[in-house]
């Protein structure tokens, strides 16, 4: 399965690389490719796949389908959520996907060093273009001082996105000193933030995208900002 970007290194040695994603983003890097942005979820299209090749599907399989369904959609919250995806969930937790064992690893069980980037996040978030853009900085120094990881930051951006008045959801993170990673969640489905995200070299879906900024910290935010203020004169 794939995400924004490209293959890596990982796959360097294959004989067939088969790409399967949803991101409409998605350059077409393997030797086959199915890509379809229709679909809300990677973790569909796998689960089709195994269906139609008669696979067996094992209680572990079910388990991390069910998994990528589930976060591809928002836990089933985003717009492009469809019926046939809790068809398929369904069928997933049928054939042994452990949905409480699944809910409470993924969503409900933080580690106490992303409870405390959460903290930074509500002290420092910041609001702009009458409150209907949210962004926040992430620092290699808020990483030392509240022992978190990189894996830690999965899902503040949804707390920026809550935030009634926001239209717009934007984090920084400062990966090097000239290289920063960020993230973006849309709620109105005319700002299209795959768009945003492609004009920085990146990519994803309409409602959540990222990419990578090299150069200055401080123009990247500057010039991503400015693309977002843009981008909300459509909702005026």
């Amino acid at each position: 399965m794939s995400g924004w970007g490209g293959g890596g290194g990982r796959v360097g040695d294959r004989r067939l690389f088969v790409n399967i994603d949803h991101h409409e983003s998605n350059t077409r890097y393997g030797d086959i490719n199915w890509v379809s942005a229709r679909e809300p979820s990677t973790g569909e299209l796998i689960y089709r796949l195994l269906k139609v090749a008669r696979w067996p599907i094992t209680r572990p399989m079910a388990d991390n389908l069910f998994t990528a369904v589930s976060t591809d959609t928002g836990s089933f919250q985003y717009a492009t959520t469809r019926p046939g995806t809790f068809h398929a969930a369904a069928e997933l937790v049928t054939r042994g996907a452990n949905l409480a064992k699944i809910c409470d690893e993924v969503y409900q069980s933080f580690p106490l060093s992303r409870v405390r980037l959460l903290k930074l996040l509500y002290n420092k978030f910041r609001l702009t273009a009458e409150d209907r853009i949210a962004w926040f900085w992430l620092k290699q120094a808020d990483f030392s001082r509240t022992g978190a990881v990189s894996n830690d930051t999965e899902g503040l951006i949804d707390h920026l996105r809550a935030i009634e008045p926001v239209v717009v959801a934007c984090v920084f993170e400062e990966l090097a000193p000239d290289l920063t990673r960020i993230s973006l969640r849309s709620k109105s489905d005319r700002i299209n933030v795959n768009e945003i995200a492609a004009q920085f070299g990146g990519g994803g879906h309409p409602a959540a995208a990222g990419a990578r900024i090299a150069g200055n910290p401080l123009t990247a935010q500057r010039k991503v900002i400015a693309a977002l203020k843009k981008a909300m004169l459509v909702v005026k």
